[in-house]
């Protein structure tokens, strides 16, 4: 009929739809017939695009990461116990606050652990911001880094000025601790009371080698904070036990400076204030990142998707434009 609009009109890409295809339903023959015409740009899309991501993947170093399995020492809990008690009488006789004392020692190791101060003065003591920031791989055959020059100069181990801001390319503290928390995760296992830390680095040794570090660090800075804390209270105790007349006071005060002063000596004999270490960090022989075959099929499949549903609804749209 004259109304009707020549079926060339309809062809794409040198395939036109069957006379089935020119009513108002479509069967599934048509869209087979018509995909099966399509199979180049269903199939060589998905290939180039699986191809790129596959290269693209490439400019991603390995990363490999170290864990370690950690359980609160006993001189945590010592701590934990001692230091409610003083709260206790510090809010009755010398009038300190006792809320922070009932906060889990293990919570406040924690808390202390990626806290903001302490992560930036890991970083900054042992110099780690360079080769977490300024390093694009790592060299297993020569057991280096291999640096970004435009931001690091290893040779002169200083950052690079960038000549229109006149501002070096070390991130600022923000940005570092941000970083180092994307690299590090600290868990506490509520079951059994055991923490889990892992590390992740280009390098397997490095790694292993900055969770080391990690455990160590905290002890010390544990030890260092009940430390300050216990002298502080020591000293309190004291003033008020120079001003207290009441023979039960000060009996009960210098119990107090007693249990400090042991406090104090047990710090200095222990290496492990906060956490003993139950399984040491290992060193990761398999990477833990990027997986790459599973990126690159996982491409492949949406991009197919994707073109596949593209030529859905292109079918149904140029049979919805023959019916208009």
């Amino acid at each position: 009929m004259g109304s009707e609009m020549p079926t060339e009109s309809f062809s794409y890409h040198g395939v036109r739809p069957s006379r089935e295809m020119q009513g108002s339903d479509l069967s599934l023959f048509d869209i087979l017939r018509y995909l099966i015409g399509k199979w180049p740009i269903l199939i060589g899309v998905p290939l180039v695009i699986g191809a790129l991501t596959a290269g693209i993947t490439l400019l991603f170093p390995n990363q490999y990461k170290s864990k370690a399995l950690l359980a609160p020492s006993d001189e945590l809990f010592e701590v934990g116990t001692s230091q409610s008690g003083a709260g206790l009488l510090g809010s009755k006789i010398l009038g300190l606050g006792g809320g922070a004392t009932s906060v889990d020692p293990v919570d406040r190791a924690m808390a202390m652990l990626e806290s903001r101060k302490f992560i930036i003065d890991f970083l900054e003591s042992h110099n780690l911001l360079p080769e977490l920031v300024a390093t694009e791989a790592w060299s297993e055959d020569r057991k280096a880094y291999v640096w970004n020059d435009a931001l690091y100069d290893s040779e002169e181990a200083k950052w690079v000025l960038d000549s229109s801001s006149k501002e070096g390319a070390k991130p600022n503290n923000s940005e570092a601790y941000r970083l180092f928390l994307s690299k590090f995760s600290a868990e506490k296992q509520f079951e059994t009371g055991l923490v889990s830390m892992a590390f992740e680095h280009i390098s397997p040794e490095r790694s292993q080698e900055i969770l080391v570090l990690l455990v160590k660090e905290i002890n010390s800075e544990f030890a260092q904070d009940i430390t300050e804390r216990s002298k502080s209270k020591i000293i309190a105790f004291r003033e008020t036990l120079s001003e207290e007349t009441s023979r039960e006071v000060r009996s009960a005060i210098a119990a107090s400076i007693v249990s400090e002063l042991q406090r104090l000596a047990m710090i200095e004999q222990s290496e492990n204030v906060a956490f003993e270490v139950i399984d040491p960090p290992n060193y990761p022989d398999e990477k833990s990142g990027p997986f790459r075959k599973i990126i690159v099929v996982l491409s492949v499949f949406f991009s197919g998707a994707i073109v596949f549903i593209f030529f859905i609804i292109r079918i149904f749209l140029l049979d919805n434009k023959r019916n208009i």
